[in-house]
């Protein structure tokens, strides 16, 4: 799909320069003057528009340039502008104030009002002063240009934009701005674009002329870019950066945010949030702005890419990254969000990437190496929202640095409250590790959320599948489930297309915590049919942020929050029922998943290619009186002497019931000797989504008696409630024959 979608916009575009051509051509036949185009030098950085000085200013440059034709002509001044577009020049020599950029001097224009509404197609074109240089680095490495036309704003009246691209009768559309700076533009916006086709090239916006600080003026920029759009009629098809390395801006210091964008715009190859070492941060936003890069109300929006060069820094913000709100169709994709450029350093955004609204046809990722976000380093959370659309968080690393191999921890990973989809298919794996309090939470304590699927991903190892214990060390609970949350996924389910088993390993208190939320003054919220099913759970470890968590498999369990805050509570002030549920009779009791009751397994025996599980099912909960019991293998049992789920087995699907048997076909070369053997519940549900409903804890281990391993020419199948390996054969194949070896020689 993601495919897809990027032909098709390559497509469209396409076809819109073909057929701008062909108008173009056209017009020109009709009447070659309507073509026409100038050249307009600034030469001077002083701030006039009155004729017969002898100075060409920007002021008088964007007056004549919009005149098309009839503009100043007074002799001495700025040349004729013309019908067509007009490109605007820089080689100033005197006026304004001089500063040194890397031993070059530039000059700063201070403007003492707002400089006239940009009415035609204008090419700005700061590269041409003497001196200046555009970058050659490509994206995410650090910039090296030098800029040496500055644009300040700080003498205007509050609320006085810079630099504002109108549509007009025949509009701006079309436009550039390249190698400038501009700041000290407060309460208004240093590029506010109410046209089409504008690129925003190679610029310094909201920081000083080295792009290593602030500006030196006390006035920030409000925002650094942002649509006008009116009614109905959004102003498409912005570029912001590009993959060229002299594309690329800066897009820092920002009081509010550092892009407002509208349908259409494309942002890549940018800083936006961090300085041009792509080390020191320089924040846009406070914690009560919407976010660096705020995307509200609008379709079909890129930030990033898969092309070399389109790598995004969103780093060093006070408030978030990347904040969709209703964005449609959106991609954020092969960006680094809370880390430096090298992708190995924390510098926090507070949240990296916010979502809310409608956000169909989104995906935070993709399904290439290329597509990979990195969300790592944030100081509250990596990737936290409530959408509807079922948005895709695909292919990230989330926690760890950029070879996905070391932790860069966000205080926590993944938190959804919607229906999202966390991973799929192998390609779409997401490896969500290192994060302090967990990896990755389906939480809501605001609404109910149902259908959330979190799928195909690697949950507290690296980016190989291996436990790391410098990872295991900083990070908490794998995967939460808390709140108004139902009819979650937590694997595969053969009712959904594209899903397969998570490996969850090396996590500290609980690979999957599953709990009841009593909230002071508000009531109690209980978690139920999430559904765990054809997952890879072992390694896991005492410890943690949660008291008393003692690294099982599958933790239901119960949690007070005595004050609530944004977001949601990440931590609970007491827990209770932390450790083994027992099981009881009839599975009467209520709360977390019902605390489904989980098999007891009364034997276990091999025979060639034959595995025979003899097992006891009193459980509860089944829409039609049936449930699907999954076997796993261990090589040993937890402390406490249940067990987590190592390597999956095989299912049975019976109803409740004494010495029910499980005979499940196992491949040749199969040998169970010394394996601890556990079960899980699920209840059938054909209510959900998924097909299924509430999941145990994992059962007492149980010993293997083995006859004889399995060899060619193994016993056939005998039994009736069989479903063999293969139908799950997606969780068995996580990471390929390295995996297989790995989970039977290293917890």
């Amino acid at each position: 799909m993601f495919k897809n979608i990027k032909i098709q916009k390559t497509y469209n575009l396409t076809v819109g320069v073909v057929t701008a051509t062909i108008l173009l051509a056209v017009v020109m036949f009709i009447n070659p003057a309507a073509a026409s185009a100038s050249t307009i030098t600034v030469d001077s950085a002083n701030d006039n528009a009155a004729g017969g000085d002898g100075d060409c200013t920007l002021r008088e440059a964007i007056a004549n340039a919009n005149n098309a034709g009839g503009g100043d002509t007074t002799a001495g001044d700025c040349a004729t502008g013309a019908s067509g577009s007009d490109t605007i020049e820089f080689e100033i020599t005197s006026g304004g104030v001089s500063f040194t950029n890397q031993g070059q001097t530039g000059y700063t224009i201070s403007l003492n009002s707002a400089l006239p509404v940009i009415n035609e197609q204008i090419i700005f074109n700061g590269y041409t002063q003497n001196g200046a240089q555009s970058n050659t680095a490509i994206a995410p490495s650090p910039l090296n240009g030098i800029l040496l036309v500055q644009i300040d704003g700080s003498a205007l009246v509050n609320g006085s934009e810079g630099l504002w691209f109108n549509g007009g009768v025949s509009g701006a559309s079309g436009s550039a701005v390249r190698g400038l700076i501009l700041n000290g533009f407060a309460g208004a916006r240093a590029i506010l674009i109410d046209t089409t086709n504008v690129k925003i090239q190679g610029n310094y916006i909201g920081t000083n002329p080295a792009g290593t600080a602030l500006t030196t003026s006390l006035d920030k920029n409000s925002v650094g870019v942002s649509s006008l759009t009116s009614s109905g009629n959004p102003k498409t098809g912005t570029l912001i950066g590009g993959v060229d390395s002299e594309d690329r801006n800066i897009l820092s210091g920002q009081e509010d945010a550092a892009v407002y964008p509208t349908d259409g715009w494309i942002l890549q190859g940018n800083y936006v949030g961090i300085g041009a070492d792509g080390i020191t941060a320089i924040p846009n936003s406070s914690v009560t702005t919407p976010g660096a890069i705020s995307i509200d109300l609008c379709n079909g929006v890129i930030v990033g890419g898969e092309a070399e060069g389109a790598t995004n820094v969103i780093s060093g913000n006070a408030s978030h990254g990347v904040a969709p709100l209703d964005a449609t169709n959106l991609l954020i994709a092969g960006n680094i969000i809370g880390a430096d450029y090298t992708g190995e350093v924390a510098v926090p955004n507070i949240v990296g990437i916010l979502f809310s609204g409608n956000m169909s046809g989104g995906v935070i990722g993709g399904n290439t190496p290329q597509a990979r976000n990195i969300v790592s380093g944030n100081s509250l959370l990596g990737i936290v929202g409530a959408g509807s659309g079922q948005l895709r968080i695909e292919g990230n690393y989330v926690g760890l640095d950029i070879q996905g191999l070391n932790p860069i921890p966000n205080n926590a990973g993944i938190l959804i409250g919607g229906d999202e989809k966390v991973g799929g298919a192998i390609s779409a794996r997401n490896v969500v590790s290192g994060n302090s309090i967990f990896n990755v939470s389906l939480q809501n304590l605001n609404s109910p959320s149902s259908g959330a699927i979190v799928s195909g991903n690697y949950i507290g190892t690296n980016a190989s599948g291996n436990i790391d214990l410098a990872i295991t060390a900083v990070q908490g609970e794998g995967i939460r489930v808390a709140g108004q949350v139902s009819n979650a996924l937590i694997g595969q389910s053969s009712n959904i297309a594209g899903t397969i088993g998570n490996l969850i390993a090396g996590n500290r208190g609980a690979g999957v915590g599953i709990r009841q939320t009593t909230v002071s003054g508000f009531g109690t919220i209980t978690a139920v049919n999430s559904a765990v099913l054809g997952n890879q759970i072992y390694g896991n470890i005492v410890g943690g942020p949660i008291t008393g968590q003692q690294g099982l498999g599958i933790d239901l369990y119960e949690a007070t929050i005595d004050n609530i805050t944004f977001p949601a509570d990440l931590q609970a002030d007491s827990y209770v029922n932390t450790g083994v549920t027992p099981n009881d009779v009839t599975d009467a009791d209520i709360g977390i998943n019902n605390y489904m009751n989980a098999p007891v397994i009364n034997s276990v025996s091999q025979n060639r290619n034959n595995v025979s599980i003899d097992f006891n099912l009193d459980a509860a909960n089944s829409t039609d009186g049936n449930y699907r019991v999954e076997f796993f293998t261990n090589d040993e049992a937890d402390a406490t002497g249940y067990g987590e789920g190592q390597s999956y087995l095989g299912s049975a699907t019976v109803a409740v019931g004494t010495n029910r048997i499980a005979n499940i076909f196992v491949p040749d070369g199969t040998d169970l000797t010394g394996k601890k053997i556990t079960g899980t519940t699920t209840a059938i549900n054909n209510t959900t989504p998924s097909g299924y409903g509430s999941t145990s804890e994992f059962s007492l281990a149980s010993d293997t008696n083995v006859i004889a391993p399995a060899t060619s020419g193994g016993l056939a199948n005998t039994g009736v409630n069989i479903i063999i390996p293969s139908l799950f054969a997606g969780a068995l194949m996580l990471s390929g024959g390295a995996m297989a070896v790995h989970r039977l020689t290293r917890r």
